[in-house]
């Protein structure tokens, strides 16, 4: 996969659509050019919600089975059907919408400062452009794993831990079975999540104009922060 800044002109590019989302899989430099030739960010902002949308349908019945059995650690009272409705609406709204809004204003705000920091007048739309369409593959693998959620029986769930740990591929596999606090922060880090990281670093290096030893250490220390917010 190669991420080298292209040597195409920028100016080739008009608007990417779906084009961006797809480019920032497959091919990071075109999606760098694309970036660079006019920031966009509406079209993969709607992957990201179409997304996480998606993984909360598929993952909705697991999380009504164990809230049903074991309420308090879903982080509800009751078993009441109402409240299970209000659970998976909210989970949607946080998953689909406010958290990716928020992780897109958080790093556009901190890769606009570290930009001007050097010297470098960068327009905060090409930090949101670049921010949002990194949450691409976090995304994606969120519904890759709710996928392999879904395809379960949800009864075989008996706790959140079990939800959770069901796909391998973060470190919530580490973390103690009664510890709830320990078990989310652990759980936000996943190989998805460090293949969006890796892509905002190299964005951040290109576009802020910082060593990538610097643009690592900023795009994983937002990565904690989020961890520890989220």
């Amino acid at each position: 996969m190669n991420i080298s800044p292209s040597t195409e002109p920028v100016a080739r590019f008009g608007r990417a659509g779906f084009a961006l989302p797809l480019d920032i899989l497959i091919a990071p430099a075109r999606a760098f050019d694309r970036i660079a030739a006019r920031p966009q960010w509406l079209w993969a902002y709607g992957v990201v919600v179409a997304a996480a949308l998606a993984s909360v349908a598929l993952i909705a019945p697991a999380i009504v089975h164990v809230a049903t059995v074991a309420p308090q650690s879903a982080g509800v009272k009751t078993a009441d059907p109402g409240l299970l409705r209000e659970l998976v609406a909210t989970l949607a709204l946080q998953n689909a919408v406010l958290r990716p809004l928020l992780m897109v204003g958080l790093t556009a705000t901190v890769l606009t400062v570290v930009a001007r920091f050097k010297g470098k007048t960068v327009p905060a739309t090409l930090f949101v452009s670049l921010a949002t369409a990194c949450l691409v593959p976090w995304t994606l693998g969120s519904l890759v794993e709710a996928t392999l959620i879904g395809l379960r029986d949800p009864r075989s769930f008996s706790n959140v831990h079990a939800l959770i740990v069901a796909v391998p591929d973060n470190l919530g596999v580490f973390a103690s079975p009664k510890n709830d606090a320990e078990l989310g922060f652990l759980a936000h880090f996943d190989v998805f999540g460090l293949w969006s990281h890796l892509l905002l670093a190299f964005g951040m290096a290109r576009f802020a104009g910082v060593r990538l030893v610097t643009a690592l250490a900023t795009a994983f220390g937002l990565d904690f922060v989020f961890a520890l917010i989220f």
